[in-house]
């Protein structure tokens, strides 16, 4: 897995994904990822995902964590509406 971690938690993906955020990720002179990497570079492997007819899934340790908000906020700044949980859904 790649891991998109800046000195606290950190959000991973698996190399599949990574694979397909690569050519949206901002990077510096050398080539090297400029972090923190913003969802937007997400954005083209969850509308890949959709057009086949794929569900696009993310976890995280606990509902009611930091990590749940971070998450969330992390893929809303880029415009990416995770869902909300409910009774009868729990997938968020």
């Amino acid at each position: 897995p790649f891991s998109m971690d800046l000195n606290g938690n950190g959000i991973t993906v698996s190399n599949k994904v990574w694979e397909g955020m690569k050519p949206h990720v901002k990077k510096d002179e050398n080539g090297k990822p400029i972090h923190p990497i913003s969802a937007n570079a997400l954005k083209p492997v969850i509308t890949q995902y959709k057009n086949e007819g794929k569900p696009f899934k993310m976890g995280m340790v606990f509902p009611v964590s930091t990590h749940n908000y971070e998450i969330r906020y992390w893929l809303a700044a880029a415009g990416i509406k995770p869902g909300m949980y409910s009774s009868d859904n729990i997938q968020g």
